[in-house]
Parts: structure tokens; C-alpha cells; sequence
């Protein structure tokens, strides 16, 4: 299966966080869990590991290789 590319965005923020997840409905079911807790979603990345507080993720968009959204949660 090809990883999906995912970019998340925060509340008050023009920051953009970027990744890769394997399983969609996954991902999706993981984040969902994360706000509810007040957890933490961790990015690893070339440059080391960003940890996200789930509850300030304003919104999550799938996209495809030639960058056009395709689904997401907002």
C-alpha cells in the first residue's frame, strides 16, 4: 500500500506540518483518539521529532502526489 501524504494545520498558525501515514482510517481513528485525550501527535522528521498537541490541530487534509486535496477533517 503507498503512504498518503498528510498536512495537518493549527489553530492561529500559518504553520503547516507535513507527513506520511500508511492507513488512512488509522491515522484518522489515532488523531480523533489524541484530541479527545488531550494527547500528543508526534511528526518524526530528517530533522528530529515535532510533537503536535492534538487539541490545537485546526485540520487535516489528505493529498494526493500532484498536491490537490482530496479529503480531510476540518
Amino acid at each position: 500500500m503507498a503512504k498518503q501524504k498528510v498536512k495537518i494545520s493549527l489553530l492561529g498558525s500559518m504553520k503547516e506540518f507535513q507527513t506520511e501515514v500508511d492507513d488512512k482510517k488509522k491515522f484518522t481513528k489515532e488523531i480523533e483518539e489524541l484530541i479527545q485525550s488531550g494527547g500528543m501527535y508526534w511528526i518524526k522528521d530528517d530533522d528530529g521529532e515535532i510533537g503536535i498537541n492534538a487539541q490545537q490541530i485546526h485540520s487535516i487534509e489528505f493529498v494526493d502526489e500532484t498536491d490537490k486535496r482530496e479529503a480531510g477533517l476540518v
